[in-house]
């Protein structure tokens, strides 16, 4: 596991060793820590043993435990201590309502825009600050 920062600790989630390589290295130059993995299996099984990651980017369409598939299961098990930023290729309006249904914060589509996911990551950042603060005020 490597260490967080300031910016946060992001997971990457996806079985295009070129895209998991891509995402790894530029969100470390952007000042992330960032942890990649192949699949929603090894994706479940980070969750459980190491610390919450501040964003998960998952990609959608993978063998085995599909990014759906993923989102169905941390929402049970795991709960929404993360944000879930869904990686496709294949968008429309009836995927982003799924995948929001599932706890999805929002949806890139790729090839995925760096800059505007850099955003994105930001704009993630702030509400769960926002919410966190929120809750603080409330307790």
């Amino acid at each position: 596991m490597e260490l967080r920062t300031s910016l946060g600790h992001i997971l990457v989630v996806d079985d295009d060793e070129l895209v998991r390589d891509y995402l790894h290295l530029r969100l470390q130059e952007a000042g992330y820590s960032c942890t990649a993995v192949a699949n929603g299996l090894e994706a479940i099984d980070n969750l459980r043993r190491h610390a919450t990651p501040d964003v998960i980017l998952l990609d959608l369409n993978m063998p085995g435990l599909d990014g759906i598939e993923f989102l169905r299961l941390a929402q049970e098990h795991i709960g929404h201590a993360f944000g879930v930023i869904v990686m496709t290729g294949v968008a429309g309006p009836r995927l982003r309502e799924q995948v929001m249904r599932f706890g999805a914060f929002t949806m890139i589509e790729k090839p995925v825009d760096f800059d505007k996911l850099v955003r994105l990551l930001r704009i993630q950042r702030d509400f769960l600050r926002t919410k966190a603060a929120l809750r603080a005020e409330g307790a």
